[in-house]
């Protein structure tokens, strides 16, 4: 899977490179705003079910509702149709974990539900000169989870995590700058929990990691 991600990556470069279009119709550096709505949920490799020391069944689940980001963006254009773009956006997940024991010590507990995000992505976009253009994007994100007011949190939390990111968009011109809405799906590389092999509830949820889907909408241009 990784293999296919590089060599996409590196056909996506070259191909923008060496496609440049004669007339350079775009400014070299654009910038602008964005906003998304996306679906962010949390992956255990199976259903996991710890047992107590009296023989109780805990199963351990996860809850996920839409959440939101917003951010600002740099636009850097490599040639008329490709760009990479570097970007800062704050994320508002809605993701929970939560036991349904047998006995009465359960807990529901949100899963960093204030992110800072920092993606950096390479862009192809198809023939510039038209009103509407198709893009693909490739690249990957930095995410540092902001500290929560939790002091009793019964979950070990990594702050730091990364992800790949695959999408497609339609850049739309209007007469002073540009509408682009997107679909960027976001594959989860760290695992979110610590785990010293003591605690029953974080050595369970050690691979936990987090995917999402996005659909936003960017605006931009130059001065």
């Amino acid at each position: 899977m990784k293999n296919h991600l590089l060599l996409l990556a590196y056909a996506l470069v070259t191909q923008g490179l060496f496609a440049q279009d004669a007339t350079n119709l775009r400014p070299k550096l654009e910038y602008g705003i964005l906003t998304d709505f996306h679906l962010s949920y949390l992956k255990l490799n199976s259903d996991i079910t710890l047992t107590g020391p009296n023989g109780e069944v805990e199963e351990i689940d996860v809850n996920t509702r839409p959440g939101f980001s917003l951010g600002i963006f740099g636009r850097y254009n490599l040639t008329e149709r490709l760009a990479i773009v570097p970007q800062a956006l704050i994320t508002f997940h809605s993701s929970e974990i939560f036991f349904e024991p047998e006995g009465n010590n359960g807990f529901r507990e949100e899963v960093q539900p204030v992110i800072l995000d920092f993606p950096i992505h390479f862009v192809m976009t198809g023939v510039r000169h038209e009103r509407i253009n198709p893009s693909i994007l490739i690249g990957g994100r930095y995410r540092l989870a902001l500290p929560t007011t939790e002091d009793d949190s019964n979950l070990d939390l990594n702050r730091h995590d990364f992800a790949i990111d695959l999408g497609t968009g339609l850049e739309i011109k209007t007469k002073h700058f540009y509408v682009k809405p997107e679909l960027i799906y976001s594959f989860g590389l760290g695992t979110l929990t610590k785990s010293d092999g003591t605690d029953l509830v974080n050595v369970a949820l050690e691979d936990l990691s987090r995917d999402q889907i996005a659909l936003r909408v960017a605006f931009y241009g130059s001065k």
